[in-house]
């Protein structure tokens, strides 16, 4: 038996940090994938295979249940939702899994959400087990807890379920319906600079407790962008995204989470022809996202290389989120 299961990564498009003080954001399933590929075999091991790292791991069955057991940090996830499995369905088959993955890691496009996503996927369907999309969320969920700590959710959620989703931290998620698909082209390019997500989160912080009368109504009006956002999404209104994205854009400037080679692609994309271009993320770097139209993908990739992104990519937002194939010869 052989299981193939793929889960695709997210671009934030509003709500970057306002989420922190329960203010909606907008987030959406991309077409850049993280697969994984189980398939049952003889031996008493469950071998995994991480093909972007050159790295394995071979473990003996016998050896899964000791909490002890030594693994390189990027399996600890995996083993996680093994344990996880196991502790709810029973013994595991041994297995030989790779894992594979299109996201650019450490991008803020949650990379390592759509991988526990896939690979929580890829082991309930090796059992037989029904595809769960809320238990195949709370595995993924639990993993990412291994890797970042405290995870918002809002990553392994998109994975999971794909589309548009609507986040308020005390209220959930909600996935908008009746979406044009075809219209969200958006094209993502790195600025080549990183700066750790929690640095920048302490940073607005402290800046929100300097000028507290001053962020109160900045943040409900970051909400309200989110709303109108969504809202011009089911309506199909992309130039109002656009010129919503770029709003969203300024108010993250001005707490200082752009640098001038962040600022140096949005206009870029901007002058190509792009609806709206902003920051994805926590910022300090990173990745921007830019909404193109069809007659305008090429002009403004080409405009972001030049202005030396180091990396560029035209994606769709997918309906869909994590999918499975299963093949039982």
């Amino acid at each position: 038996m052989q299981v193939e299961a793929k889960a695709p990564g997210k671009v934030i498009i509003t709500g970057e940090h306002f989420v922190v003080e329960n203010e909606p954001g907008v987030a959406a399933a991309v077409s850049l994938y993280a697969k994984v590929n189980a398939r049952v075999i003889d031996d008493n091991i469950i071998r995994i295979r991480a093909v972007n790292f050159n790295k394995g791991e071979i473990i003996k069955k016998d050896d899964l249940y000791n909490e002890r057991i030594k693994v390189n940090a990027i399996f600890k996830p995996f083993i996680k939702i093994l344990l996880d499995v196991c502790k709810e369905y029973g013994e595991l088959p041994s297995m030989d899994i790779s894992i594979f993955s299109d996201i650019p890691a450490k991008s803020g496009l949650g990379s390592s959400a759509a991988t526990a996503t896939a690979f929580a996927a890829a082991i309930l369907r090796i059992l037989n087990a029904e595809l769960d999309l809320d238990k195949v969320s709370q595995l993924a969920y639990e993993a990412e807890k291994i890797t970042h700590g405290k995870p918002s959710g809002i990553d392994n959620t998109v994975s999971t379920y794909g589309g548009v989703i609507v986040f308020r931290k005390t209220e959930g998620f909600i996935k908008l319906e009746d979406i044009n698909y075809e219209s969200l082209i958006f094209i993502l390019a790195d600025s080549g600079s990183r700066e750790e997500t929690k640095i920048l989160v302490e940073k607005v912080r402290k800046l929100r407790q300097k000028y507290e009368e001053v962020f109160v109504p900045f943040y409900h009006a970051a909400g309200h962008l989110s709303i109108e956002l969504a809202k011009a999404l089911r309506e199909g209104n992309i130039l109002a995204v656009g010129e919503l994205m770029n709003i969203s854009h300024g108010m993250l400037y001005s707490l200082g989470l752009s640098t001038e080679k962040i600022e140096e692609l949005v206009f870029a994309a901007r002058k190509a022809g792009a609806l709206g271009a902003k920051i994805t993320g926590a910022g300090g770097g990173g990745m921007i996202l830019a909404l193109v139209t069809p007659d305008t993908i090429d002009s403004v990739q080409k405009e972001l290389k030049r202005a030396g992104a180091t990396w560029v990519k035209a994606v769709r937002v997918e309906e869909k989120g994590v999918l499975v194939n299963v093949d039982k010869h």
